[in-house]
């Protein structure tokens, strides 16, 4: 006889007699509820004194959480037991095949198998695609203080900034230079005095240096994972002096 688990308990006995269950004694009934096969031998002479009793798990269907963003590290969607689909106080997890780091689509991934063998997955819903989607970052571009001795030509700046993010995971603690292609010929400066903005210095007098904004996309490129934004923090200050 086969029957789908149900969570209560099935009641297995012969018409008279007792009955045996494998490395059990001799009693009246047994009851089974998990999901298995269970052998019953009775102890009077019927024609077939063996008989087989077997609970098939039940099965559920899994949904899905297939968009999924960039963090540095391997990831696989979620899957969870459609609400409802277990019984009574049962728990179950997915254990999900199938991982990728980096920003793309059409990624594979399948269950593999539940913790609870009273449950079986519905095989339309066993796998799945997903994506990754590219993740915010801000770049911080802060300007350092700098001086300078008037000889009547515009002043050069060296190392008058610098660039820092919080990346991720597999890019966390490299240098952004690892990163990212980044175009330094479009990070220039600027500098403002009482109010007026110039792309150059030359006369003496106390200037604070700014970074002049720059499209984000032509100075930091090859990574598609992160979605780049740029925080000026212009901080520096340029003095040029006598």
């Amino acid at each position: 006889m086969t029957v789908t688990y149900t969570g209560e308990p099935f009641t297995i006995s012969a018409s008279e007699g007792n009955i045996f269950k494998f490395s059990n004694p001799a009693q009246p009934s047994y009851q089974v509820t998990d999901a298995g096969v269970y052998a019953f031998v009775s102890t009077r002479s019927y024609k077939n004194t063996a008989f087989t009793f077997i609970v098939l798990p039940k099965q559920i269907d899994l949904e899905w959480e297939t968009n999924l963003v960039y963090n540095g590290v391997s990831q696989s969607p979620v899957a969870q037991i459609k609400a409802g689909q277990l019984i009574g106080e049962d728990s179950c997890n997915v254990n999900v095949f199938g991982s990728e780091i980096n920003v793309g689509t059409g990624y594979y991934a399948e269950a593999r198998s539940l913790n609870n063998g009273n449950y079986k997955i519905n095989p339309l819903t066993k796998s799945t695609t997903y994506k990754i989607t590219p993740a915010n970052i801000t770049v911080n571009a802060s300007t350092k203080s700098s001086n300078s001795a008037y000889n009547g030509k515009e002043v050069q700046l060296n190392d008058w900034y610098s660039l820092s993010a919080n990346l991720l995971g597999q890019d966390n603690g490299k240098p952004l230079t690892n990163v990212f292609n980044i175009d330094y010929s479009k990070i220039v400066p600027q500098f403002t005095k009482d109010g007026v903005t110039t792309d150059s210095v030359i006369n003496v007098g106390e200037y604070a240096i700014g970074i002049k904004p720059f499209d984000v996309s032509k100075v930091f490129s090859g990574n598609s994972n992160y979605n780049v934004t740029v925080n000026y923090v212009n901080g520096g200050t340029l003095t040029v002096s006598e």
